[in-house]
Protein backbone atom coordinates (compact mmCIF):
# COMPACT_ATOMS: atom_id res chain seq x y z
CA UNK A 1 0.00 0.00 0.00
CA UNK A 2 1.30 3.49 -0.90
CA UNK A 3 2.08 5.88 1.92
CA UNK A 4 0.41 9.27 2.23
CA UNK A 5 3.32 11.20 0.71
CA UNK A 6 3.28 9.09 -2.47
CA UNK A 7 -0.50 9.47 -2.75
CA UNK A 8 -0.18 13.25 -2.52
CA UNK A 9 2.46 13.35 -5.28
CA UNK A 10 0.36 11.15 -7.57
CA UNK A 11 -2.65 13.34 -6.90
CA UNK A 12 -0.73 16.50 -7.74
CA UNK A 13 0.50 15.00 -11.03
CA UNK A 14 -3.05 13.91 -11.86
CA UNK A 15 -4.28 17.45 -11.21
CA UNK A 16 -1.64 18.84 -13.59
CA UNK A 17 -2.82 16.43 -16.28
CA UNK A 18 -6.44 17.41 -15.67
CA UNK A 19 -5.54 21.11 -15.96
CA UNK A 20 -4.14 20.46 -19.43
CA UNK A 21 -7.31 18.59 -20.45
CA UNK A 22 -9.50 21.38 -19.09
CA UNK A 23 -7.43 23.98 -20.96
CA UNK A 24 -7.90 22.14 -24.24
CA UNK A 25 -11.60 21.66 -23.54
CA UNK A 26 -12.08 25.33 -22.64
CA UNK A 27 -10.20 26.50 -25.75
CA UNK A 28 -12.39 24.30 -27.92
CA UNK A 29 -15.51 25.63 -26.18
CA UNK A 30 -14.48 29.26 -26.66
CA UNK A 31 -13.58 28.68 -30.32
CA UNK A 32 -16.94 27.00 -30.93
CA UNK A 33 -18.86 29.85 -29.25
CA UNK A 34 -17.15 32.53 -31.30
CA UNK A 35 -17.66 30.71 -34.59
CA UNK A 36 -21.02 29.03 -33.91
CA UNK A 37 -23.78 29.72 -36.41
CA UNK A 38 -26.69 28.26 -34.44
CA UNK A 39 -29.81 30.42 -35.05
CA UNK A 40 -31.25 31.91 -31.87
CA UNK A 41 -28.32 30.91 -29.66
CA UNK A 42 -27.77 34.10 -27.65
CA UNK A 43 -24.56 32.78 -26.09
CA UNK A 44 -22.96 32.20 -29.50
CA UNK A 45 -24.36 35.53 -30.75
CA UNK A 46 -22.91 37.41 -27.80
CA UNK A 47 -19.55 35.67 -28.14
CA UNK A 48 -19.36 36.55 -31.84
CA UNK A 49 -20.35 40.15 -31.16
CA UNK A 50 -17.84 40.41 -28.34
CA UNK A 51 -15.10 39.06 -30.60
CA UNK A 52 -16.13 41.62 -33.23
CA UNK A 53 -16.02 44.43 -30.65
CA UNK A 54 -12.44 43.50 -29.76
CA UNK A 55 -11.45 44.10 -33.38
CA UNK A 56 -13.51 47.28 -33.75
CA UNK A 57 -12.03 50.77 -33.46
CA UNK A 58 -15.33 51.93 -31.93
CA UNK A 59 -15.29 49.37 -29.12
CA UNK A 60 -18.35 47.70 -27.61
CA UNK A 61 -21.87 49.12 -27.70
CA UNK A 62 -23.52 50.70 -24.67
CA UNK A 63 -25.40 48.56 -22.17
CA UNK A 64 -28.75 49.86 -23.48
CA UNK A 65 -27.88 49.00 -27.08
CA UNK A 66 -26.72 45.53 -26.12
CA UNK A 67 -29.71 44.53 -24.05
CA UNK A 68 -32.14 45.97 -26.57
CA UNK A 69 -30.54 43.78 -29.23
CA UNK A 70 -30.73 40.84 -26.82
CA UNK A 71 -34.48 41.35 -26.38
CA UNK A 72 -34.95 43.59 -23.32
CA UNK A 73 -37.50 45.72 -25.18
CA UNK A 74 -39.51 42.67 -26.28
CA UNK A 75 -41.62 42.16 -23.15
CA UNK A 76 -38.93 41.37 -20.59
CA UNK A 77 -40.15 41.04 -17.00
CA UNK A 78 -38.88 43.67 -14.54
CA UNK A 79 -38.14 41.84 -11.26
CA UNK A 80 -36.66 44.82 -9.40
CA UNK A 81 -39.42 44.79 -6.76
CA UNK A 82 -39.15 41.04 -6.08
CA UNK A 83 -37.36 40.33 -2.79
CA UNK A 84 -36.20 36.74 -3.36
CA UNK A 85 -35.36 35.90 -6.95
CA UNK A 86 -35.24 32.43 -8.49
CA UNK A 87 -33.78 32.49 -11.99
CA UNK A 88 -32.36 29.92 -14.40
CA UNK A 89 -28.58 30.05 -14.75
CA UNK A 90 -27.91 32.50 -17.61
CA UNK A 91 -25.96 31.47 -20.67
CA UNK A 92 -24.72 35.06 -21.03
CA UNK A 93 -25.56 37.85 -18.62
CA UNK A 94 -25.49 41.63 -19.18
CA UNK A 95 -24.61 43.78 -16.17
CA UNK A 96 -24.37 47.53 -15.70
CA UNK A 97 -22.92 49.18 -12.59
CA UNK A 98 -24.07 52.74 -11.93
CA UNK A 99 -22.80 54.98 -9.14
CA UNK A 100 -19.12 54.53 -9.99
CA UNK A 101 -17.04 54.56 -13.14
CA UNK A 102 -14.07 52.75 -11.54
CA UNK A 103 -13.38 49.58 -9.55
CA UNK A 104 -11.57 50.18 -6.22
CA UNK A 105 -8.01 48.97 -5.79
CA UNK A 106 -8.66 47.95 -2.18
CA UNK A 107 -10.93 45.45 -0.47
CA UNK A 108 -11.56 48.03 2.24
CA UNK A 109 -12.96 50.69 -0.09
CA UNK A 110 -16.74 50.42 -0.43
CA UNK A 111 -18.91 52.08 -3.09
CA UNK A 112 -22.67 52.35 -3.03
CA UNK A 113 -23.90 51.33 -6.46
CA UNK A 114 -26.92 50.10 -8.38
CA UNK A 115 -26.71 46.86 -10.34
CA UNK A 116 -28.76 46.33 -13.47
CA UNK A 117 -28.86 42.80 -14.83
CA UNK A 118 -30.50 41.29 -17.89
CA UNK A 119 -30.10 37.56 -18.53
CA UNK A 120 -30.98 37.57 -22.24
CA UNK A 121 -33.93 35.29 -21.47
CA UNK A 122 -36.55 37.88 -20.52
CA UNK A 123 -35.57 38.65 -16.88
CA UNK A 124 -34.35 42.07 -15.75
CA UNK A 125 -33.75 43.70 -12.35
CA UNK A 126 -32.14 46.76 -10.80
CA UNK A 127 -30.94 46.43 -7.18
CA UNK A 128 -28.75 48.42 -4.72
CA UNK A 129 -25.45 46.87 -3.67
CA UNK A 130 -22.17 47.58 -1.88
CA UNK A 131 -19.19 47.16 -4.21
CA UNK A 132 -15.61 46.44 -3.10
CA UNK A 133 -12.42 45.36 -4.82
CA UNK A 134 -11.92 41.60 -4.66
CA UNK A 135 -8.80 39.48 -4.77
CA UNK A 136 -5.19 39.92 -3.72
CA UNK A 137 -2.44 40.45 -6.28
CA UNK A 138 -5.08 40.86 -9.00
CA UNK A 139 -6.13 44.23 -7.49
CA UNK A 140 -3.02 45.67 -9.16
CA UNK A 141 -4.30 44.84 -12.64
CA UNK A 142 -6.01 47.42 -14.88
CA UNK A 143 -9.09 45.18 -15.04
CA UNK A 144 -10.01 44.08 -11.51
CA UNK A 145 -12.38 41.70 -9.78
CA UNK A 146 -15.08 43.13 -7.56
CA UNK A 147 -17.40 41.90 -4.85
CA UNK A 148 -21.11 42.72 -4.66
CA UNK A 149 -23.11 42.59 -1.45
CA UNK A 150 -26.75 43.33 -2.20
CA UNK A 151 -28.61 45.47 0.34
CA UNK A 152 -31.88 47.31 0.88
CA UNK A 153 -32.68 50.83 -0.34
CA UNK A 154 -31.05 52.29 2.78
CA UNK A 155 -27.74 50.52 2.02
CA UNK A 156 -28.25 48.10 4.90
CA UNK A 157 -27.41 44.43 4.40
CA UNK A 158 -30.30 43.41 6.64
CA UNK A 159 -33.37 42.72 4.53
CA UNK A 160 -31.45 42.53 1.26
CA UNK A 161 -32.67 40.56 -1.73
CA UNK A 162 -31.54 36.98 -2.20
CA UNK A 163 -30.80 35.26 -5.49
CA UNK A 164 -30.92 31.62 -6.56
CA UNK A 165 -29.49 30.97 -10.03
CA UNK A 166 -30.22 27.53 -11.44
CA UNK A 167 -28.98 24.87 -9.02
CA UNK A 168 -26.86 27.26 -6.95
CA UNK A 169 -27.35 27.87 -3.24
CA UNK A 170 -29.27 30.99 -2.26
CA UNK A 171 -26.97 34.00 -1.89
CA UNK A 172 -27.19 37.75 -1.28
CA UNK A 173 -23.70 38.53 -2.58
CA UNK A 174 -21.45 37.49 -5.46
CA UNK A 175 -18.01 38.01 -6.95
CA UNK A 176 -17.48 39.30 -10.47
CA UNK A 177 -14.19 37.92 -11.74
CA UNK A 178 -12.25 39.80 -14.42
CA UNK A 179 -9.69 37.03 -15.14
CA UNK A 180 -7.32 39.66 -16.54
CA UNK A 181 -4.47 37.17 -17.04
CA UNK A 182 -6.72 34.33 -18.26
CA UNK A 183 -6.90 34.46 -22.06
CA UNK A 184 -10.13 32.43 -22.03
CA UNK A 185 -11.68 34.51 -19.22
CA UNK A 186 -12.83 31.49 -17.21
CA UNK A 187 -10.84 28.30 -17.71
CA UNK A 188 -11.45 27.40 -14.06
CA UNK A 189 -15.21 27.74 -14.45
CA UNK A 190 -15.18 25.31 -17.38
CA UNK A 191 -13.31 22.90 -15.11
CA UNK A 192 -15.95 23.27 -12.37
CA UNK A 193 -18.75 22.56 -14.83
CA UNK A 194 -16.86 19.53 -16.16
CA UNK A 195 -16.53 18.29 -12.57
CA UNK A 196 -20.30 18.58 -12.02
CA UNK A 197 -20.95 16.54 -15.15
CA UNK A 198 -18.54 13.87 -13.95
CA UNK A 199 -20.32 13.53 -10.58
CA UNK A 200 -23.88 14.13 -11.80
CA UNK A 201 -24.94 10.53 -11.17
CA UNK A 202 -23.32 10.29 -7.73
CA UNK A 203 -24.46 11.27 -4.26
CA UNK A 204 -23.70 14.89 -3.27
CA UNK A 205 -20.11 15.30 -2.10
CA UNK A 206 -20.99 16.35 1.49
CA UNK A 207 -23.09 13.23 1.98
CA UNK A 208 -20.22 11.09 0.71
CA UNK A 209 -18.10 12.61 3.50
CA UNK A 210 -20.82 12.10 6.11
CA UNK A 211 -21.62 15.83 6.33
CA UNK A 212 -25.16 17.16 6.44
CA UNK A 213 -25.19 20.29 4.26
CA UNK A 214 -27.50 22.35 2.09
CA UNK A 215 -28.71 20.10 -0.71
CA UNK A 216 -27.54 22.68 -3.25
CA UNK A 217 -24.00 22.96 -1.84
CA UNK A 218 -21.65 22.46 -4.80
CA UNK A 219 -18.45 22.33 -2.69
CA UNK A 220 -16.55 24.04 -5.52
CA UNK A 221 -16.95 27.53 -7.01
CA UNK A 222 -19.06 28.09 -10.10
CA UNK A 223 -19.85 30.94 -12.45
CA UNK A 224 -21.46 32.04 -15.69
CA UNK A 225 -20.22 34.57 -18.28
CA UNK A 226 -21.35 38.18 -18.11
CA UNK A 227 -20.58 41.35 -20.01
CA UNK A 228 -20.07 44.32 -17.68
CA UNK A 229 -20.46 48.06 -18.13
CA UNK A 230 -19.42 50.77 -15.64
CA UNK A 231 -21.98 53.48 -16.30
CA UNK A 232 -21.95 53.55 -20.12
CA UNK A 233 -18.35 52.39 -20.56
CA UNK A 234 -17.76 48.77 -21.49
CA UNK A 235 -15.62 47.11 -18.79
CA UNK A 236 -15.18 43.66 -20.29
CA UNK A 237 -16.19 40.03 -20.35
CA UNK A 238 -16.23 38.64 -16.78
CA UNK A 239 -17.62 35.75 -14.78
CA UNK A 240 -20.47 36.14 -12.28
CA UNK A 241 -19.30 33.87 -9.46
CA UNK A 242 -20.57 32.14 -6.39
CA UNK A 243 -18.61 33.43 -3.42
CA UNK A 244 -16.51 30.97 -1.47
CA UNK A 245 -19.28 30.86 1.10
CA UNK A 246 -19.69 28.31 3.85
CA UNK A 247 -23.16 27.54 2.56
CA UNK A 248 -21.84 26.57 -0.87
CA UNK A 249 -18.97 24.61 0.69
CA UNK A 250 -21.24 22.73 3.10
CA UNK A 251 -19.37 24.09 6.13
CA UNK A 252 -20.28 25.35 9.58
CA UNK A 253 -18.40 28.41 10.84
CA UNK A 254 -17.75 27.07 14.35
CA UNK A 255 -16.73 23.53 13.34
CA UNK A 256 -12.96 23.12 13.69
CA UNK A 257 -12.96 20.14 11.32
CA UNK A 258 -14.48 22.21 8.48
CA UNK A 259 -11.25 23.84 7.29
CA UNK A 260 -11.15 26.05 4.19
CA UNK A 261 -7.78 27.50 3.11
CA UNK A 262 -7.70 30.19 0.43
CA UNK A 263 -4.94 32.21 -1.19
CA UNK A 264 -1.49 31.19 -2.36
CA UNK A 265 -1.91 27.54 -1.39
CA UNK A 266 1.19 26.39 -3.27
CA UNK A 267 3.86 23.71 -2.83
CA UNK A 268 6.37 26.26 -1.50
CA UNK A 269 3.95 27.60 1.10
CA UNK A 270 2.61 24.26 2.33
CA UNK A 271 5.03 21.44 1.47
CA UNK A 272 8.44 23.01 2.01
CA UNK A 273 8.94 22.04 5.63
CA UNK A 274 7.48 25.21 7.18
CA UNK A 275 3.90 26.37 6.64
CA UNK A 276 3.87 30.03 5.52
CA UNK A 277 0.68 31.16 7.23
CA UNK A 278 0.87 34.71 5.86
CA UNK A 279 0.50 33.48 2.28
CA UNK A 280 -3.06 32.20 2.65
CA UNK A 281 -6.08 32.73 4.85
CA UNK A 282 -8.16 30.35 6.90
CA UNK A 283 -11.66 31.20 5.66
CA UNK A 284 -13.27 28.59 7.86
CA UNK A 285 -13.73 28.03 10.75
CA UNK A 286 -14.22 31.59 11.97
CA UNK A 287 -13.49 33.24 15.30
CA UNK A 288 -9.82 32.23 15.52
CA UNK A 289 -6.75 33.53 17.38
CA UNK A 290 -3.12 33.82 16.27
CA UNK A 291 -0.03 32.88 18.27
CA UNK A 292 0.55 36.38 19.68
CA UNK A 293 -2.89 36.39 21.33
CA UNK A 294 -4.65 38.67 18.83
CA UNK A 295 -7.76 37.82 16.86
CA UNK A 296 -7.20 36.28 13.43
CA UNK A 297 -7.44 38.85 10.58
CA UNK A 298 -8.18 37.39 7.15
CA UNK A 299 -6.70 40.47 5.48
CA UNK A 300 -3.43 40.08 7.40
CA UNK A 301 -3.20 36.39 8.31
CA UNK A 302 -0.73 35.11 10.86
CA UNK A 303 0.29 31.84 12.53
CA UNK A 304 -2.67 30.27 14.30
CA UNK A 305 -2.57 29.88 18.06
CA UNK A 306 -1.61 26.41 19.25
CA UNK A 307 -1.47 24.83 22.68
CA UNK A 308 2.22 25.86 22.83
CA UNK A 309 1.38 29.58 22.68
CA UNK A 310 2.02 31.52 25.94
CA UNK A 311 -1.43 33.08 25.39
CA UNK A 312 -3.18 29.72 25.36
CA UNK A 313 -4.46 30.17 28.91
CA UNK A 314 -8.07 29.07 29.14
CA UNK A 315 -8.83 29.32 32.87
CA UNK A 316 -9.22 33.11 32.88
CA UNK A 317 -11.06 33.33 29.55
CA UNK A 318 -14.77 33.60 28.98
CA UNK A 319 -16.65 30.78 27.28
CA UNK A 320 -16.54 32.35 23.80
CA UNK A 321 -12.83 33.20 23.96
CA UNK A 322 -11.98 29.77 25.34
CA UNK A 323 -13.92 28.07 22.53
CA UNK A 324 -12.20 30.24 19.90
CA UNK A 325 -8.71 29.42 21.23
CA UNK A 326 -9.52 25.71 21.38
CA UNK A 327 -10.85 25.92 17.82
CA UNK A 328 -7.64 27.67 16.67
CA UNK A 329 -5.43 25.02 18.26
CA UNK A 330 -7.55 22.26 16.77
CA UNK A 331 -7.10 23.67 13.26
CA UNK A 332 -3.37 24.27 13.68
CA UNK A 333 -2.63 20.91 15.23
CA UNK A 334 -4.87 18.76 13.05
CA UNK A 335 -2.98 15.77 11.58
CA UNK A 336 -3.34 17.29 8.10
CA UNK A 337 -1.48 20.45 9.16
CA UNK A 338 1.19 18.32 10.82
CA UNK A 339 1.63 16.48 7.53
CA UNK A 340 1.99 19.73 5.58
CA UNK A 341 4.93 20.70 7.80
CA UNK A 342 6.91 17.56 6.89
CA UNK A 343 10.07 18.01 4.81
CA UNK A 344 9.42 18.24 1.05
CA UNK A 345 9.32 15.12 -1.11
CA UNK A 346 12.14 14.86 -3.67
CA UNK A 347 12.13 12.64 -6.74
CA UNK A 348 14.65 11.82 -9.42
CA UNK A 349 14.00 11.04 -13.05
Amino acid sequence: MMDMKTCIVILRKSVDAMRLCVFLLAWGWAFACVHAQVPGDTTAMAARQYATSLRSDEGAATFGEWVEEMGLSDGAVDLSAVQDLYLPEPRMDYVRVTGTSTIPTSKRTVYRVWIEMYDGEGHYFRKPALLKGQGGYSLRFPKRNFSLQFCNDEWNEEGSSTFTFGEWVEQDGFHVKAFYTDFLRGIGEVGYKLFHRLVADRAPYPLCQGVQADGRARCVPDGFPCMVWLEEDFYGLCSWQLKKSRKNMGMQKANATHVHLDGNVSDANLFDGVIKWNQFEVRNPQGLYIADGNSYDNNSPGVLMGTDSPYYILDSDGADTRAAKERSACVKETPFMDFLALPPIRFRG
